[in-house]
C-alpha cells in the first residue's frame, strides 16, 4: 500500500485481511467528501429552533470553509413562524464533550460570558450579533470600529481597509457584507468583504463616480458617472454585478452629479445635476423606458439634486435646486404634481415611518417640512449654520449643519404640531472648516434606533450619542487618519421570511464547535455541537509580495515577488504612495532580477506614508498596503 500524489494505491492481490481493511478504511478516508449539510432542533420553553448549516463549496462543510446558515424561530404549539424575534448566534470551540456542550447551565453561563461582549470578557470566534461602525478616511482608508468596547482606546480598532484614493460615497449590500465606495481620483469603485475584513477587487470606470446605491432585490450598485474619460462623452450610470469578476453595464444619460433611487418592485429613476430630464429605466433590461423634462419658470436650465422613491404612495420625488421645487412622477414615470418652495433647497431624507419628507435649504438656513401622504408643505424648521445633511431614527431627525459643531433633533412626533427642536454639542470645530467633504454622510444611525453616531472631521472623531441625553456618550477619535464620514454595518443575521433568519458565514478554522442560540421574548437559551471535516490542505501561496526596503531616509523602493516562477513575472510593478490629506505618487518599480523589483524615488517629505502596491493583471493576488515613517535625517 503507498500514498501517492495522484491518490491511494493498493495492491489488488493482497491477501493479508488486516492489510485489506487497512487498505479500505485510508482509501475511505481520502475519498470520503465533507457532509455538505449540518442540521439540529431546539426546543425551550415554547419556542422551536431548527439549526441548519449548508456548505457554499464543493468541498463541504469543513474548518475555515464559507457556509450559509439558516436559523427557523417556530412556535412549538403549533408550528407558526416567530418573526421579528431576532435570534442572538455565536460559534465557538468546543472543548468538552458533546453532552457537556448542550447542557443548560453550561450554555446560560456561556451566552451570559458573550452577550456581555467586553474586551475583558473571553468572545467567541465567531459573533454573529451586533454591528460595527466604519470610518470613511481622507487618507484613502477605511477604519472598522467595534462597539462594544464602548470605544475605550486602541482595541476598538478591529481592520483598516486601503483603497485606491480617498473615498467620496458608499453603500453596503442587504446583508452588510458588499462595501461599494466610488473613488473619484481613481475613476474606480472599490469592492470590499466586511466579513472577512478585506478589499476584493477595484472596479475601473469610464469617469470620475459619485453617488453609490445598491439596487434592493438583485444587489448590483449603481454608480453615478458625472462624466466619462473624453470631454465629449455624456456621464452616466455604471451598474455593476455584485459577484466577481464585477461585470459593469454602462448607461450613458447626461452630464452632471447624478443620483438614483429604485421602486423595489419595479423601475429605476435617475437625475443629473446639468441635465433637464429624469430618466426611468427598466431594472430588468437596463433600458431607458422613459424621459421625463422638469419644466422652469425662467430661461435657466434646471438643478436636479436628488430623487427618492416613496414607498406609501409608490412615487418617484424630485428635487429642483435652482427654483426651489419639489417634483412629483409616479411609478412609470407620469407627472402627478409639484410643490413649490425656495431656491437653495438641496438634500432630502424620508422618516422611517414614511410619512415625513426633511428637505434641507442650506442658503435660507432651514428644513422644509412635507407630508408626504398629503403632498403639503407641513412645517418649516429653522436650523442655524447651512444644513446639509439628514438623517432619522423613529424618534429624531438629525441635522448635520456645516457652520455648526452641533447637531439639530426634531422630536418627529412632534412634527404633526408645534416642532421640538434641541442642538446637542458635537465635538468643538464645525464640519465646514474641513476641507474635501465628501458626499458620504457624517450621520448613521444607530441599528436598534435608540441613537445616532456622528462624525465630526473637524475634531477627527466619531461621536455616539444616546436619545434622550443632553450630550454625546462618548467619542473615538479616528488615531493616525483622518475621518471624513460614518456608517454602520450589521454583522447579524437577516430576517427574509417570517421566523426566517439566514446569512454566509466563514466557518472558524476549528474542528468541533459549539454553537449557541439566543433570544429574548419569548427567551430562549440553548447550545449544541458541531463537527466539522477538517479543512483541506492548501495549496502553496503564490505571487506573494514581500518589502525589501521603504525610503525612510533615502530613496530607494525595493521589494520582491514570491511563490511563482520568475518567468511568469512582469518587468514592473505599479506603486502608489501618499501621505493623509496630500496628493498620491505613482511610481514604477523595475524588475532586477530573482523576482526584485526597484523603484528611485524623489526626496519624500517627512511623516507617514502609505504603500498601495498593484498585484499584476492575472495574478489573482490581493495585496495589503503598508506603511512607514519618514525619517528627519537624510543621506
Amino acid at each position: 500500500m503507498s500514498l501517492t500524489r495522484e491518490g491511494l494505491r493498493c495492491a489488488p492481490g493482497s491477501v493479508w485481511l488486516a492489510a485489506a481493511m487497512l487498505c479500505v478504511a485510508a482509501a475511505s478516508a481520502v475519498a470520503a467528501p465533507a457532509a455538505s449539510r449540518w442540521s439540529h432542533t431546539l426546543k425551550q420553553d415554547g419556542v422551536t429552533v431548527a439549526l441548519t448549516l449548508d456548505a457554499l463549496t464543493v468541498n463541504g462543510l469543513q474548518a475555515g470553509a464559507l457556509a450559509r446558515l439558516r436559523v427557523v424561530l417556530t412556535s412549538s404549539e403549533d408550528g407558526s413562524p416567530l418573526p421579528r424575534v431576532l435570534p442572538g448566534v455565536w460559534f465557538d470551540v468546543l472543548d468538552g464533550s458533546d453532552a457537556a456542550a448542550e447542557d443548560l447551565s453550561t450554555c446560560q453561563r456561556r451566552i451570559a460570558r458573550y452577550a456581555r461582549g467586553t474586551g475583558i470578557n473571553p468572545q467567541a470566534l465567531l459573533d454573529l450579533n451586533g454591528y460595527d461602525v466604519l470610518t470613511l478616511n481622507a487618507d484613502a482608508s477605511i477604519s472598522v470600529l467595534d462597539p462594544r468596547t464602548q470605544f475605550a482606546g486602541k482595541t476598538s480598532l478591529k481592520a483598516s481597509l486601503p483603497l485606491p484614493g480617498p473615498g467620496f460615497d458608499w453603500a453596503t449590500s442587504a446583508d452588510d457584507r458588499l462595501l461599494w465606495v466610488s473613488v473619484p481620483a481613481a475613476n474606480a469603485v472599490s469592492v470590499s468583504d466586511l466579513a472577512q475584513m478585506r478589499t476584493l477587487q477595484t472596479v475601473a470606470l469610464a469617469g470620475r463616480p459619485g453617488r453609490v446605491r445598491v439596487e434592493p432585490g438583485s444587489e448590483r450598485a449603481w454608480v453615478g458617472v458625472a462624466q466619462a474619460d473624453k470631454a465629449s462623452d455624456p456621464g452616466g450610470m455604471a451598474v455593476i454585478d455584485p459577484v466577481p469578476p464585477f461585470r459593469q453595464h454602462w448607461l450613458p444619460l447626461g452630464r452632471g452629479h447624478a443620483e438614483v433611487a429604485f421602486d423595489p418592485a419595479g423601475w429605476a429613476a435617475v437625475t443629473q445635476r446639468d441635465a433637464a430630464d429624469v430618466v426611468f429605466i427598466d431594472r430588468s433590461t437596463l433600458k431607458v423606458v422613459r424621459r421625463q423634462t422638469v419644466p422652469m419658470r425662467g430661461q435657466a436650465p434646471p438643478q436636479l439634486l436628488g430623487v427618492l422613491f416613496d414607498d406609501l404612495s409608490r412615487r418617484f420625488v424630485v428635487v429642483e435646486a435652482r427654483e426651489g421645487n419639489l417634483w412629483s412622477f409616479d411609478h412609470r414615470g407620469e407627472p402627478v404634481g409639484s410643490m413649490p418652495l425656495k431656491p437653495g433647497i438641496g438634500p432630502m431624507a424620508l422618516t422611517p415611518d414614511g410619512r415625513w419628507l426633511l428637505v434641507a435649504n442650506p442658503s435660507a438656513h432651514k428644513v422644509d417640512v412635507i407630508d408626504l401622504p398629503a403632498w403639503r408643505h407641513a412645517q418649516t424648521v429653522p436650523v442655524s449654520g447651512r444644513p446639509f445633511q439628514i438623517g432619522a431614527t423613529s424618534s429624531y431627525a438629525y441635522i448635520r449643519a456645516l457652520d455648526s459643531e452641533a447637531v439639530s433633533l426634531i422630536a418627529i412626533p412632534s412634527l404633526s404640531g408645534t416642532p421640538r427642536v434641541q442642538s446637542i454639542a458635537m465635538g468643538e470645530r464645525p464640519p465646514g472648516r474641513s476641507a474635501n467633504l465628501p458626499l458620504a454622510a457624517q450621520l448613521a444611525p444607530m441599528i436598534d434606533g435608540s441613537g445616532s453616531f456622528v462624525a465630526s472631521p473637524g475634531d477627527n472623531a466619531v461621536y455616539f450619542y444616546m436619545e434622550g441625553m443632553n450630550a454625546a456618550a462618548g467619542s473615538v477619535s479616528a488615531r493616525g487618519h483622518e475621518l471624513r464620514a460614518v456608517r454602520v454595518a450589521r454583522r447579524g443575521l437577516r430576517e427574509g421570511a417570517p421566523g426566517t433568519y439566514e446569512m454566509q458565514v466563514d466557518l472558524p478554522a476549528a474542528n468541533r464547535l459549539v454553537v449557541a442560540v439566543a433570544t429574548d421574548a419569548p427567551r430562549m437559551r440553548q447550545c449544541a455541537s458541531v463537527t466539522l471535516a477538517p479543512a483541506s490542505p492548501l495549496a502553496a501561496p503564490e505571487w506573494q509580495l514581500a518589502w525589501d526596503g521603504f525610503p525612510v531616509t533615502g530613496t530607494t523602493l525595493a521589494l520582491r515577488i514570491e511563490g511563482t516562477p520568475e518567468r511568469s513575472l512582469p518587468g514592473a510593478v505599479q506603486v502608489r504612495l501618499f501621505q493623509p490629506g496630500s496628493a498620491g505618487l505613482d511610481v514604477v518599480a523595475h524588475a532586477r532580477g530573482q523576482g526584485r523589483y526597484q523603484a528611485e524615488l524623489p526626496d519624500l517629505a517627512e511623516g507617514l506614508w502609505y504603500v498601495h502596491p498593484k498585484p499584476p493583471d492575472g495574478s489573482g493576488a490581493q495585496w495589503a498596503y503598508a506603511s512607514f515613517v519618514r525619517s528627519a535625517a537624510r543621506r
